[in-house]
């Protein structure tokens, strides 16, 4: 209860129920079985909404809240952001006014573009990931490459050395902290 009393409320704080359609909120259709009920079609009811997840809404009926979805594209658009929402659906009317056509802006352009981007954007990582993984490559075949042509007593001085180095740091004992005198405190 505390959590839905903090969320954000809409712009005009109420949404009217449509029949058989629920509410509609960011070009988003939503619905709870609660709008079947008798004298709830027409009414306005109080919204509030996750700005972090836009795929639910919460109305005020029968004196509580009550959880709504967008049935249609709940799992396209679970987890997506009021602020994605708000920046497809201007990207979209741009692309109408670019195209000169008037396509509606509804639930199913809206999960569709955001399908698209996401797409892209997993191609865009899987690009980015393919090229250091080039890079890691390069430098290993680099490594091997001068492993291969440096003369075998080298290998062995420089085993040699990495083996003195870890018998010096060996050698001292760790020290508690705890046992240490403390001359001056440092403000």
């Amino acid at each position: 209860m505390f959590r839905v009393l903090t969320l954000p409320g809409s712009p005009r704080e109420t949404a009217l129920v449509y029949r058989n359609h629920g509410i509609q909120f960011h070009y988003l259709l939503y619905w709870n079985d609660v709008f079947a009920s008798p004298g709830i079609i027409g009414t306005k009811v109080k919204l509030r909404f996750d700005p972090f997840d836009i795929s639910h809404i919460y109305v005020y009926v029968h004196n509580h809240w009550v959880e709504c979805i967008t049935s249609s594209y709940y799992g396209q658009l679970h987890g997506h952001s009021e602020r994605e929402i708000m920046l497809a659906s201007a990207e979209l009317r741009e692309q109408n006014r670019e195209s000169h056509v008037r396509t509606p802006i509804d639930a199913k352009r809206l999960a569709d573009f955001l399908a698209k981007i996401e797409a892209y954007e997993a191609v865009l990582l899987q690009r980015q990931r393919d090229i250091e993984n080039q890079i890691v490559v390069y430098h290993i075949e680099q490594k091997s490459a001068e492993v291969a042509n440096t003369p075998q007593p080298v290998l062995q001085e420089m085993l040699n050395s990495h083996r003195a180095n870890d018998a010096t740091l060996s050698r001292f004992a760790p020290v508690d902290l705890t046992t240490l005198q403390a001359y001056e405190e440092f403000r």
